[in-house]
């Protein structure tokens, strides 16, 4: 059997790229990128039939790991943190064992979960007095807590939007790699052994350092005082881990000028006699490549250009703005870095160096990116490549039968891919992404449409408690019923002022960093887009008959409520 990676021009190159390093991973084909939940060994007894070990069996380790387990025990040991590029296997294995677990949980203990509108289940019920074979509900297969999933990540994008709706673009994107070289890293592993094979000990470093980036940035405030940020974890398939991290600063420390841009961010090569320090780091992280004309085999080309647009153009000075980025100064001064491609010593200029902040670059000794975010046109860009999903991979499997038939089978696989790095970090259970504030999602529905979840076995009870219990909207329409508790604001404005506590609004004693995000709503549900709409301007409304009244009348439909607020167009 041959397997191989090939490119299929219509996926996005920045989660179907080819692997540059050499690791162990896994490739699987499954919905929403979830791990197999049904797997299991085969054993061929010299005399008897075939026989399976389910993956969670004490036997399964022994059977697929006798190098480890050479004398069949079963339970862990120190071997298994020592065995090279098997060590990648098990650790892999185990995440997808661990992953593929809590999937079996959802399809075995919720196989029968479904869901369906309040009015719809009532009115289902009714038709089940009638006709025995009614199914009511459509089935839930993956909530969209499953971490990594489409669902997820898209959930995750608009939490962050509702942050820049706030509080407005970031000013800072930062790019911070892992370093392999590190000396938390080094002096952790044996002399035999390298940093690729003991991923659990580069993701726990790497962890570490991520932390104390954020720590430096918000307490230490090298940039200024931090008004918000966002960070999500990436595993490409180059070997490290990297975090894409987005800071918003106050107004008081906003990057304004040429003068502020150049004071946060250089993209030139330092004078190694004023400091050779810098001068070393620049060298050994933040040069790009080379590519172009100087090495048309890098993994950046495609069609003879670089897809990361190097070597960029001299400039003499820095320029504000140009498609949401600044152009930075990159002097022609003949300052250069000597490096080897292909066995030929070559000259790298200002062209080719990543833009850093010489203190980061100092301080962590690792590749660190620093851009600023000039304009509102990057900013959906920078959120939806931040949470544009897991790592993809299509795969050609080829399959040599001529001994049977003179045949090739040939199947294209379009598949998750899984490195040790990010199986050890999920297996750890640290943070994909963290933000510095908490999106309180609120529900939006027409009346007697909220959401049920319900069995076929307790469709009728599930009804009954759904008579008692509240969501957020209708939380907030009886929050305004009582003089005592009207709420002066509107019903996205209410989680910074009030708690949800899965019945009712109480009011907020504490400030906490919250924002408060109602779900997307497609315009071809017209009905909930207008009353979704309405929502973000009306105040004390105490009914949903309230919320489509303006000026004393009721209008019959959210939509017309909405025109005579001069919400939106009539052409």
């Amino acid at each position: 059997m041959i397997m191989r990676f090939y490119h299929e021009p219509r996926e996005d190159i920045r989660r179907y790229n080819d692997p540059t390093l050499s690791e162990t991973a896994a490739v699987f084909e499954s919905s929403d990128g979830a791990p197999p939940s049904h797997r299991h060994i085969s054993v061929y007894p010299k005399k008897g039939d075939i026989q399976r070990i389910d993956y969670d069996s004490m036997h399964c380790d022994p059977m697929a790991y006798v190098l480890i387990w050479p004398y069949g025990e079963p339970g862990c040991f120190n071997p298994v943190l020592s065995a090279g590029k098997l060590t990648q296997q098990l650790i892999v294995d185990y995440y997808c064992r661990i992953e593929g677990d809590r999937l079996k949980y959802i399809r075995n203990q919720q196989s029968k979960l479904r869901v369906d509108t309040y009015s719809g289940l009532a009115d289902a019920l009714r038709a089940t007095a009638n006709e025995a074979n009614v199914r009511v509900g459509k089935l839930v297969v993956l909530p969209s807590s499953f971490i990594g999933s489409p669902r997820n990540m898209v959930q995750n994008y608009q939490d962050a939007m509702a942050i820049v709706r706030k509080f407005g673009k970031p000013d800072l994107f930062i790019t911070f790699t892992c370093n392999a070289s590190w000396p938390e890293i080094t002096t952790s592993i044996h002399s035999y052994e390298t940093a690729n094979n003991r991923p659990d000990i580069v993701v726990r470093v790497f962890h570490a350092k991520v932390e104390h980036l954020l720590k430096i940035i918000k307490t230490k405030k090298i940039f200024g005082d931090v008004k918000t940020y966002i960070y999500t974890i990436e595993f490409q398939k180059r070997g490290l881990p990297h975090v894409h991290l987005l800071v918003g600063l106050e107004d008081h420390c906003k990057v304004r000028n040429v003068q502020d841009i150049d004071r946060v961010v250089s993209a030139e090569i330092p004078d190694p006699n004023h400091d050779s320090t810098l001068y070393n780091l620049v060298k050994k992280h933040n040069i790009h490549g080379p590519c172009g004309s100087l090495n048309l085999n890098n993994v950046c080309m495609e069609n003879g250009k670089c897809k990361k647009e190097f070597p960029k153009q001299f400039s003499s000075v820095t320029k504000e703005n140009y498609n949401g980025y600044p152009v930075y100064m990159r002097r022609d001064n003949g300052q250069t870095i000597s490096k080897t491609v292909n066995g030929k010593c070559i000259d790298i200029d200002n062209r080719y160096v990543v833009p850093y902040n010489p203190f980061l670059l100092k301080y962590f000794e690792a590749h660190i990116n620093v851009e600023i975010c000039a304009s509102v046109h990057s900013v959906k860009y920078l959120q939806k490549y931040i949470y544009k999903g897991h790592d993809c991979a299509n795969l050609q499997v080829t399959v040599d039968q001529t001994s049977v038939n003179h045949d090739e089978v040939t199947t294209y696989l379009n598949t998750r891919y899984v490195g040790s790095c990010e199986a050890a970090y999920r297996i750890f259970s640290y943070n994909m992404h963290e933000q510095s504030h908490t999106i309180v999602r609120l529900a939006v529905h027409l009346p007697d449409q909220q959401q049920v979840y319900f069995t076929n076995d307790n469709a009728a009870e599930a009804l009954m408690h759904a008579e008692l219990k509240s969501t957020t909207l209708i939380g907030w329409l009886n929050l305004n019923n009582h003089k005592q508790t009207k709420s002066p604001y509107s019903y996205p404005e209410t989680p910074m002022h009030y708690v949800w506590n899965g019945k009712q609004w109480k009011k907020r004693v504490k400030y906490q960093p919250v924002i408060g995000r109602m779900y997307h709503v497609s315009p071809s549900d017209s009905e909930r887009y207008y009353l979704r709409l309405l929502l973000l301007h009306v105040i004390g409304a105490k009914s949903f008959e309230d919320i489509r009244t303006y000026n004393g009348i009721t209008f019959p439909t959210f939509k017309e409520a909405a025109k005579h607020r001069n919400l939106l167009s009539d052409d």
